[in-house]
């Protein structure tokens, strides 16, 4: 056992070094089949599958741009020529090797776990919240009394899985025990339920819609470089796009929505396919006063570079702090632009070689998950 251990560590370390485009040739000609499969998976054009030039490409930008299969499709990058625009996207690749290449100071617990978070931001997320795994019935019982709607969520969960809402109506105690149990045993955080109003509300009642606000950290100060609205989209009650929630870009200076919201592969939808509300041309409220709260939120954290906060606004200017993620996507627009600002960033701050050593690693080590883009990104952790 002991020299097998030995012999496959020999052979990481060859992969390791191996210089990439090398690798990844040998890859697309022993693994031909599973190409294949993934753009029958996606559908991608006939011409994907047995245009040898097509295939050549696709593994060019797996290597530069961390493509999956899909978003080569659906983004067509094939006819994208120029150099500099495919450049600058950040494809689930580049995002895996900042993830956990990058954002890996002693902070980043602050914001993956969310018990940790909410005690770590409790000046900014403006609601009410318990532990429920150090709660007795009776404090469960009063919480519901004073907030008779509320968010339950696992402490580890990410995407919005797993998050419902409880509802309080007066049940017996035999019943609220019941519920308490199960929220004991399973450890979630239970939190207040936010009521909004006007068409941040209006576009999907069902869920709280928010913004999606990234910051980035250079040496001597935090830029804010993008921005999306977030909407759910029919009976949930999170606005994830992993969830089938829609986004759109917003104007990081005035808090316009620049666009008509898209699916997970954009497509534009001019009215919510639910509710029917159009949200282009309209004004986040208390936009400055959401900028203001981010920044002042992400000095809680110096060591961690890249942030996706997740924010809420009231009609009434109360801002919520609902999550920061270390982990969190950006919105990956069609025509691309990011990467500049990540790179400038990772420069800045001395960081690109552990940005590049992580790139390397996913690329070799964790390329069938990339390219079919698991939902789950632990194996790559792993």
């Amino acid at each position: 056992m002991a020299k097998i251990n030995v012999t496959r560590k020999i052979k990481n370390a060859i992969k390791f070094v191996a210089p990439t485009g090398l690798y990844l040739k040998y890859y697309a000609k022993k693994h031909d089949d599973l190409y294949r499969q993934l753009m029958i998976d996606v559908e991608a054009p006939e011409e994907y599958l047995n245009n040898p030039a097509v295939k050549e490409d696709y593994f060019k930008c797996l290597q530069h741009y961390g493509l999956p299969v899909r978003y080569y499709k659906e983004l067509r990058f094939f006819d994208i020529k120029d150099k500099k625009q495919r450049d600058s996207f950040v494809g689930p690749g580049k995002l895996y090797a900042t993830w956990y290449g990058v954002n890996s100071g002693p902070s980043r617990p602050k914001l993956d776990d969310k018990i940790t978070y909410l005690k770590t931001f409790k000046d900014f997320i403006n609601r009410e919240w318990l532990e429920m795994k150090d709660v007795s019935f009776q404090d469960f019982k009063a919480f519901c009394q004073r907030n008779p709607k509320m968010i339950v969520k696992n402490p580890k969960g990410y995407g919005g899985r797993g998050t419902h809402v409880f509802k309080y109506d007066n049940q017996s105690d035999e019943e609220l025990k019941a519920t308490y149990n199960q929220y004991v045993e399973s450890e979630v955080v239970i939190e207040s339920y936010i009521n909004q109003k006007g068409f941040m509300h209006d576009v999907n009642p069902s869920s709280v819609n928010g913004c999606r606000v990234c910051t980035m950290r250079f040496k001597d100060h935090v830029e804010i470089f993008q921005c999306y609205a977030t909407m759910g989209n029919g009976d949930v009650c999170v606005d994830n796009a992993y969830e089938g929630g829609l986004f759109t870009p917003i104007d990081v200076e005035t808090g316009e929505i620049l666009r008509d919201p898209c699916d997970e592969l954009w497509h534009a939808h001019p009215q919510h396919p639910v509710s029917g509300v159009a949200m282009k041309g309209r004004i986040i409220p208390y936009w400055d006063k959401v900028k203001e709260t981010v920044l002042k939120a992400a000095d809680l954290v110096p060591d961690i570079l890249y942030i996706s906060w997740d924010v809420t606004v009231s009609e009434e200017g109360n801002i919520y702090l609902i999550e920061g993620n270390s982990c969190g996507d950006g919105m990956w627009l069609r025509e691309g632009g990011e990467w500049p600002v990540y790179a400038r960033a990772f420069r800045d701050n001395g960081v690109m070689y552990k940005y590049k050593l992580a790139y390397n690693y996913i690329l070799k080590f964790h390329i069938q998950e990339l390219m079919s883009y698991l939902r789950s990104y632990d194996e790559v952790e792993g």
